[in-house]
């Protein structure tokens, strides 16, 4: 079978002279397909694991590289230069090509701990900041009031088109949160009816279904989501320079869908798939494994050394507490419409024990067996947690994230009707062992 390089996604917003790139980009990658590997490495879903975090390392790179320009304010690379500046770095200093799958996946997780750090650190700042919401809400009212004159503002600049989807959602999720509490001044309330002519109650701007006739639990969720919103513009305005908000997918039918507010640079950490971590080990017992039959929501997620990430029962709403990590909403981000190319992708994560355990979204479902005590000693660079994540494969500014499912096509799988195949050969690579069975 034949293999090709996975589309590289263009990093930074220039394309000119992309060519050049790809052709080095094509000859690193002769280089890792052409290699001699062992019959269980040769395999084409090896081979699409090497693709796969090739293309997260390249774009891991360039933010790296953009951050380092950024720092020492001269020398400025345009976007072509710095990309090509980022396959050398793999190519010549990394020595990518002489990598096996597992010294890829360590290069991955050593790019990837600086941004899980920043992150937590981020999240720690903004939680200090709104400590007091537990008894007082003028923080986000003040916060909120601020959002909303300011995507008002936006609203009428011609120069945001592409970014009108996302702030028109945005303001009708403020005036959702500011009219509940009685911040908004009357004249300008326009938030939308919460049912039809049939009493039908239909999603707000969140994408959330608010049955008046369950006010406890309309109260605490309208809660969560006023500090969530305060907590999306405490995390953009920070060094952060973005946050993320889950509000109703702009793809029909979808329900509720996650937004980057701000601009995240290709690279960026965009979210965290929550739940319980299925360790291999314990996925052998067939009793276990009848557990994943049903999966109607598509929120379980497979990493590449089949631990599992099951996210079906986690809330859409970041529900604020002890453990609330606001970038933990990967698990309802959408597949892209037939129209739309996924613009981020899925990354493993293993977190370390220097990570802040309060923002870890997940814990295992059992004890790990294989490593048993070894894998929860206090030591910096032994592994907490297993996790999965998604990364940027572009700038993304102000817009909603997708990524490809990847379904498995296995034992005669029927594809929900939504659902199209975004590059059938990633797929058929992916789950080539699977396929096989």
């Amino acid at each position: 079978m034949a293999f090709r390089p996975a589309k590289i996604a263009a990093l930074g917003r220039s394309t000119a002279s992309r060519g050049v790139v790809r052709d080095q980009i094509q000859s690193i990658w002769s280089s890792l397909s052409g290699r001699v590997w062992s019959a269980q490495r040769s395999q084409p879903r090896h081979i699409q694991e090497q693709n796969d975090l090739y293309v997260s390392l390249l774009a891991l790179t360039h933010l790296q590289l953009l951050k380092q320009q950024q720092q020492r304010h001269h020398d400025e690379l345009s976007p072509d230069a710095l990309f090509e500046k980022a396959v050398r770095v793999l190519e010549e200093e990394r020595g990518i090509h002489t990598l096996s799958v597992g010294g890829l996946r360590a290069q991955l997780q050593t790019s990837l701990l600086p941004q899980v750090r920043s992150l937590m650190e981020a999240f720690h700042e903004a939680d200090q900041t709104l400590v007091p919401e537990k008894e007082d809400t003028s923080i986000c009212q003040r916060v909120l009031l601020q959002e909303y004159a300011q995507v008002s503002r936006d609203l009428t600049d011609e120069g945001n088109e592409n970014e009108t989807p996302f702030l028109r959602r945005k303001q009708g999720a403020l005036q959702t949160i500011l009219s509940y509490h009685g911040w908004m001044d009357s004249n300008e309330d326009t938030s939308k009816s919460k049912s039809n002519d049939d009493k039908e109650i239909v999603a707000d701007d969140f994408g959330y279904h608010g049955d008046p006739s369950q006010p406890d639990i309309l109260k605490a969720i309208r809660h969560h989501q006023m500090i969530n919103l305060a907590k999306t513009s405490l995390l953009r305005d920070g060094d952060l320079g973005f946050g993320m908000i889950a509000l109703a997918s702009g793809v029909e039918g979808a329900g509720r869908g996650v937004y980057v507010d701000g601009m995240a640079p290709a690279g960026s950490l965009m979210a965290f798939f929550p739940g319980k971590v299925w360790l291999k080990e314990h996925l052998l017992s067939d009793s276990v494994y009848s557990q994943f039959q049903r999966d109607p929501l598509h929120q379980l997620s497979s990493r590449y050394d089949e631990n599992l990430i099951d996210s079906r029962t986690s809330p859409y709403t970041v529900l604020n507490g002890d453990r609330s990590n606001p970038f933990a909403i990967a698990h309802i981000a959408n597949h892209p419409s037939s129209k739309t190319e996924p613009n981020c992708q899925t990354v493993m994560i293993d977190f370390k024990n220097a990570s802040d355990r309060r923002y870890i979204p997940n814990t295992y479902a059992k004890p790990p067996l294989i490593l048993g005590s070894k894998m929860m000693e206090e030591k910096d660079n032994e592994v907490f947690m297993h996790g999965f994540g998604l990364i940027a494969s572009r700038d993304l500014i102000n817009e909603e994230l997708f990524y490809d499912y990847r379904l498995s096509p296995a034992n005669g799988c029927v594809y929900p009707p939504w659902y199209h195949v975004c590059d059938p050969d990633q797929v058929e690579n992916r789950w080539y062992h699977q396929n096989k069975k």
